[in-house]
Order: structure tokens, then sequence, then C-alpha cells
């Protein structure tokens, strides 16, 4: 007769414990059965596992080697029954998405998530403007950092000005943003975009209304407006340029209020909550965390984030 894995996990728990009473206690089962279970099992192996040190016992060198492979079998089999567990909780789950913002990596994590859950289904409502309480992750913007309970910070980025090549700012390292006053800029769309109450605000502080000549919902078309000479364009240095900067373009920093903006995930706290979101919510946040942006969220704040994607799980 073989090892049986009830054998395995007694003996894991009677080395970790190196007690005999203390292990039978945690295992809830009397001290004479968990004696009898490690005599059998000896008695297979046709050797010892532990020493006796007066009221001890220690693990000698064979259950030493079999305390290695007892971890690797106790937490491949319990990382399984986890792993079912999730499938049988997300199969066929479904998981609503309000994108309010162009995120750059948010195709590639949906990806690498189904590539784990592929039972899982997705709806990616963008720029639809949902109730927060509809959607069960929702990425937004703000001029500030969250601070909300059930609301995470996972990039903040500097706003630029894109300029043709041609114009007179085309040289210039940075501006103030009172620089522009007369400026035909093209702005993001809907006009009560994040973006837009962004630049907004900032054109506020500076003292002036920006001269918006046109409007646009796609960060692509905007860049080719601006390289056609119709205006200049306020543009998110990550989630808009992070891998589609147009090279015939200058890209200005902005000083004088300095132009930034958080780029924000939330998620619902009340009402039901699926185990599918929840899991794609940590994913989200650990995924976002590793990227290698120059603004991103630092190391030192990656522990916090994951501490509080754990709420409400």
């Amino acid at each position: 007769m073989g090892m049986e894995l009830l054998q395995i996990r007694y003996f894991k728990k009677v080395a970790e414990l190196q007690h005999m009473t203390k292990a039978a206690q945690e295992l809830h089962i009397a001290q004479p059965s968990l004696s009898k279970t490690i005599r059998l099992l000896e008695n297979e192996l046709g050797t010892s596992l532990f020493d006796r040190k007066g009221k001890y016992i220690v693990l000698n060198d064979a259950g030493k080697i079999l305390k290695q492979y007892a971890d690797i079998v106790v937490n491949a089999v319990d990382d399984a029954k986890e792993e079912i567990e999730e499938y049988k909780t997300t199969g066929n789950a479904t998981i609503i998405v309000s994108l309010r913002v162009a995120l750059i990596g948010f195709p590639e994590m949906i990806a690498e998530f189904r590539k784990k859950y592929p039972s899982v289904k997705f709806v990616v409502e963008q720029y639809q403007y949902l109730d927060k309480k509809m959607s069960d992750l929702t990425v937004d913007s703000s001029l500030t950092r969250s601070e909300a309970k059930n609301e995470i910070t996972i990039l903040e980025e500097p706003i630029l000005l894109a300029v043709p090549e041609d114009h007179p700012l085309a040289n210039r390292e940075y501006i103030c943003l009172r620089e522009v006053e007369n400026e035909d800029l093209i702005a993001s769309s809907p006009a009560d975009s994040n973006l837009r109450y962004a630049i907004n605000e900032y054109c506020k502080i500076a003292g002036f209304k920006p001269k918006i000549v046109m409007e646009c919902d796609d960060y692509m078309t905007i860049q080719g407006l601006v390289r056609a000479g119709v205006g200049l364009a306020f543009v998110p240095e990550i989630s808009w340029l992070g891998r589609h900067r147009d090279s015939r373009l200058k890209f200005i920093s902005i000083k004088e209020p300095e132009c930034k903006r958080c780029i924000n995930m939330y998620w619902k706290s009340t009402g039901y909550i699926s185990k599918a979101s929840i899991l794609f919510r940590k994913f989200a946040v650990e995924y976002f965390s590793q990227q290698n942006y120059d603004a991103v969220i630092q190391d030192k704040n990656r522990q916090a984030l994951m501490n509080k994607a754990e709420w409400d799980s």
C-alpha cells in the first residue's frame, strides 16, 4: 500500500511542530491515532523519521528528506484545489468594466487574465459613463491621487502639449501654460470628459479660457490633426503616448501650473460582488504595479496597494 495524502499531511504537521501532542491538537485528532499514522508511515518506508530527545522529537536525516517532498506534494494539492474552486466560482462569469480613459496596457492585461481564467467573459463599456455601481471595475482619472477605500491610483502621469515640428514652440523644453492662451486647441470629447475637465481647471488656474476649435475622442486622430496644423493638443504622456507617439510631433512639458492627472481604479464595495470580479481587481492592481512606467506607483507603495486590493474580498 502506497503513502496516502492524509499520512503526508499528518507527517508534515508533526515535522513542522516537532511535537506530537501539539500536532494532534492542531489536526483535531487523538494523539494515539496520530502516533499510529506516523508509525505506519515509518514501517512503509523502512526507516524512522524522527529522533527522540527527552520529551521532544526532531527530524532525522530521513525525515528531512521526506519533509522536502511532503511540502511539495501538499502545496501542489492545495494549489490545485484552490484553482479548481476558483474555476468553479468563476466559470461563465461576466465582468463589467467601465473604461473612462484610454489606458495603455489594458488590452494586454485582459489577455493575461483570460489565460488564467479562460471561462470569464468581459463587457467593456468605453466612454459610456455607466454608474459606478453598475460596473465591477471602473477606470477613471482625477487631478489628485485617490484616497477612497475602494479606489486605487495606479498611475500618475504628466499632461504634455503636442505641437507640429515647425511650430514656434517646437524647440522648447517646457512652457508656461499661459503661453497657449491665444493658440487654437484640439480637445478631447465629450466636453465633460475627465481630461477635458482637467485642462479647463489648469487653464483656469493659469487665468484664461482655452480656445477650443475642434473636439475629438480618438487620441491617434488628435495627433494627426495636430500634425496637419489644425491646432495644438494636450496629451497624457503615458496612457496616450506610451506606444503611439507620433515622431513627427514635439511634446512639451507644461509648467506653471504643472499639468498632470491620476489614473484610478474603482470597484464596488456594496451589493453582490462576484468572486471573478474580486480576482480581476487583484490581478489588475498587481499587473499595473509591475509595469515599467516612469510615473507609475513606486515599489514602496506596491504592498500597500495590494493590501488595499484585498479589502472586500
